[in-house]
């Protein structure tokens, strides 16, 4: 009689029917429980969660509103509380102690090539090379045999090469080292072309004197490169429109061999396609694109400009796999003449994604309108890669997206992390690894894909990095050249 009134009174039939939902909740516990251990232990990692607590940081001082040239910009007026700085003011890539600090104006001193150089260390060469588990890279300083005059535009990098002006018409061109390979070439009528040919070499071109009207061709042009051997220009057969610059010509890493078997051909009809480059293994797929581009990461984009109603609704891009089918249709590109778009990170995957514009279109009986369009990033599945949503995507490039907000630009890197937060008044895309970042007193620093400190916030003027080559410009210090250079790692 006792057991049973004991039952009774734990109400035995009510905890029986409980029973079910109380191992649920029991294995909930128990996969909670492993997944903070798990997520303690570094097992896995979330995304847009990085660890800030054992990210290197230092808190970051927004200055006061001064007037840049051009225009004036304010302080944000809501700055996130504990704003903090991801770049790591303690890792420097390439820069040696200032012993003496005799340097006038400057507190950075980079590492000089001549002393780099007895260390195995050598110019990175013609095409500059990403990073790699065999070799070391580091900026070294090299000094050009013609000085450049103190002036804010003296110096340009350009693919393999230096332009120094010392006036308005002079310009001296100086290979990757500094030495000067020609002291006439303002005056040559040579302009760099920003393309390679089949051997990476850098293509000089010469253009006719006809003016070509809108309709018409372009003048005469001749191809050259330059033949350090030789010490001289030889002129070479280059076809030009299949060299698939397009609008985006700072990808140097497309300007190699057809990637999976593919190039990119223009028929006599204008409109662009693709051929296989082995003979033993034919495929073309049709010219009809108004733009063809290489394949990146297995996947080729090509558009055509799409009307409806007699109305341009824009360049439809259709992305082709690698065995030549459309995979993906429903993107827009922008208007390739459109100067006012950055167009890095449109036509080629990087890290998994690219950009592409997403169009709400309404088709009447007789009139088509863009009734929404917005800008956002994808991956090679062709799902949107989430960016804050009060960010305007400015560029992508090296797996690093260029945000914007009210005027003030920070990089988010293809994981979805903030490398540099979005405080800053100048920013240019990163080129080659490395980015130019600056406040509104107009000064910048350089900064690589990982939040490093390259050169401090002191110059006034930064090149972006072309084939390794970089210019920086002090007013009290004058120029600094530098140059990536490389040696092996002894294994």
């Amino acid at each position: 009689m006792d057991i049973k009134k004991t039952l009774i009174k734990l109400n035995y039939k009510s905890l029986l029917k409980r029973l079910p939902e109380l191992a649920v909740e029991i294995i909930i516990m128990i996969v909670l429980t492993s997944a903070v251990i798990s997520y303690s232990n570094k097992e896995f990692e979330i995304p847009f969660f990085p660890r800030d607590a054992e990210m290197p940081t230092v808190d970051i001082f927004v200055p006061a509103s001064t007037a840049p040239a051009g225009g004036t910009t304010e302080t944000p007026t809501e700055i996130p509380a504990n704003v903090q700085h991801i770049i790591n003011p303690d890792n420097f890539l390439a820069e040696a102690p200032n012993e003496t600090g005799d340097v006038q104006g400057s507190e950075t001193v980079f590492e000089h090539f001549s002393d780099l150089s007895p260390l195995g260390f050598k110019l990175t060469g013609e095409m500059y090379e990403h990073q790699s588990e065999t070799h070391e890279y580091k900026f070294a300083e090299i000094t050009p045999e013609h000085q450049p005059i103190n002036s804010r535009r003296a110096v340009e990098p350009v693919m393999d090469y230096i332009l120094i002006r010392d006036s308005s018409v002079k310009t001296v061109l100086s290979d990757a080292s500094g030495k000067v390979i020609d002291q006439n070439f303002g005056t040559s009528g040579l302009d760099i072309l920003h393309m390679r040919d089949s051997e990476e070499r850098t293509v000089f071109v010469m253009r006719g004197t006809d003016e070509p009207g809108e309709s018409e061709e372009p003048g005469e042009l001749s191809y050259y490169v330059y033949d350090p051997g030789i010490r001289a220009y030889q002129g070479i057969i280059f076809d030009e429109p299949a060299g698939n610059r397009g609008a985006d010509f700072m990808y140097p890493e497309y300007y190699g061999a057809p990637e999976n078997g593919w190039e990119t051909f223009r028929h006599t009809n204008g409109l662009w396609g693709y051929r296989s480059v082995s003979e033993e293994n034919r495929r073309t797929i049709n010219a009809q694109y108004d733009r063809a581009f290489n394949f990146s990461e297995n996947i080729a984009a090509a558009y055509i400009t799409t009307w409806r109603n007699q109305s341009e609704i824009g360049s439809r891009l259709y992305f082709h796999d690698e065995d030549g089918w459309v995979i993906n249709s429903d993107f827009f590109a922008p208007d390739p003449i459109d100067e006012e778009t950055n167009h890095l990170g449109f036509y080629y995957f990087d890290h998994g994604l690219t950009r592409v514009i997403s169009k709400r279109i309404y088709v009447g009986w007789a009139t088509t309108t863009t009734s929404e369009q917005r800008e956002h990033l994808i991956n090679t599945e062709f799902r949107e890669f989430y960016t804050p949503p009060d960010y305007k995507i400015t560029a992508y490039s090296n797996g690093m997206i260029l945000l914007e907000k009210n005027g003030y630009f920070g990089f988010m890197n293809y994981l979805g992390e903030w490398i540099a937060q979005p405080v800053y008044t100048y920013a240019q895309p990163f080129f080659e690894g490395v980015a130019v970042i600056g406040m509104a007193d107009g000064k910048k620093m350089l900064i690589d894909t990982q939040g490093n400190i390259i050169a401090k916030m002191q110059y006034d003027h930064i090149s972006n990095c072309t084939s390794g080559i970089i210019a920086l410009y002090e007013r009290d210090a004058g120029w600094t050249i530098l140059n990536k250079v490389r040696r092996e790692i002894q294994r």
